[in-house]
């Protein structure tokens, strides 16, 4: 995937390898943000869960 500019960079997933820390094997994980994205499963079943998202505050509300 080519990005085309700072917004497409920032959307563009990262594709991280950690190691597991049950056998020590490769698992490949999708980070976005610094976050990851989606669940990872190791071949010997041990999970690395998704992250929830950082939300970012664009609009306040006005207190009356």
């Amino acid at each position: 995937m080519i990005a085309f500019g700072c917004e497409d960079k920032n959307r563009s997933p990262i594709i991280e390898d950690r190691i597991c820390p049950k056998c020590g094997r490769d698992i490949e994980v999708f980070l976005l943000g610094g976050r990851i994205m989606e669940d990872a499963v190791c071949e010997c079943g041990y999970v690395i869960e998704a992250q929830e998202p950082i939300l970012k505050v664009t609009d306040r509300k006005k207190e009356n």
